[in-house]
């Protein structure tokens, strides 16, 4: 929550009147981000997203509360980072999901998104960016495949992936058609009014 889409959402759920709490990497610890989220009182959480110990201790450290909306953030990738990043896109959804699930549950509105975007799927004639489309059509299917198994539970967390838009962001050289301030607005307008008949869809 310390850079770029997880800021800005951090930013505009704080706006209105939300408690929000956010994760930053080990690696990011002593980044000037994550001092100046912590002045902006967003209650911090540092996660190794591929260790289920880290996922679970954050969800420990966050307690017995009812939380809202769980939001997991795509990671950008190149071909030199495929590994790494693709281990945070394939396991860091599910383990923080799997970690959180319980105080999901106390919400009456428990919501699951993720942002794997819409511009991959295995039908679509798009080349290009291998490790980045790989990724995301992992999220897209995980995404689906929990909103099934929550509901064959009786669960009423919905999951849903949210594509949040042309971002500008490090991977488009911040360069997009699409302004984030608007674009975040937007979805967090559209993550307020999901509801489990949504669930599992994009």
């Amino acid at each position: 929550a310390n850079r770029g889409i997880g800021r800005e959402l951090a930013n505009h759920f704080q706006a209105r009147d939300y408690d929000v709490n956010g994760t930053y990497r080990p690696q990011t610890r002593d980044d000037t981000s994550v001092v100046e989220l912590k002045k902006q009182r967003v209650h911090t959480f540092e996660v190794d997203l591929t260790d289920e110990q880290s996922t679970n201790a954050a969800a420990v450290a966050y307690g017995e509360r009812p939380l809202d909306v769980l939001v997991n953030r795509f990671y950008e990738m190149t071909a030199e980072d495929f590994v790494s990043h693709f281990n945070i896109n394939k396991l860091g959804p599910f383990l923080v999901s799997k970690a959180f699930l319980p105080a999901l549950s106390l919400s009456p509105l428990g919501k699951i998104i993720n942002l794997p975007g819409k511009l991959v799927g295995v039908a679509r004639k798009y080349g290009g960016n291998t490790p980045y489309r790989v990724s995301k059509i992992n999220l897209n299917q995980l995404t689906k495949t929990m909103a099934v198994g929550l509901h064959e539970a009786g669960s009423k967390v919905a999951t849903r992936g949210v594509h949040p838009g042309w971002l500008p962001t490090k991977m488009t050289g911040f360069q997009s058609g699409d302004d984030m301030d608007t674009r975040m607005k937007g979805l967090v307008e559209t993550i307020e009014k999901l509801g489990t008949e949504e669930a599992g869809g994009f």
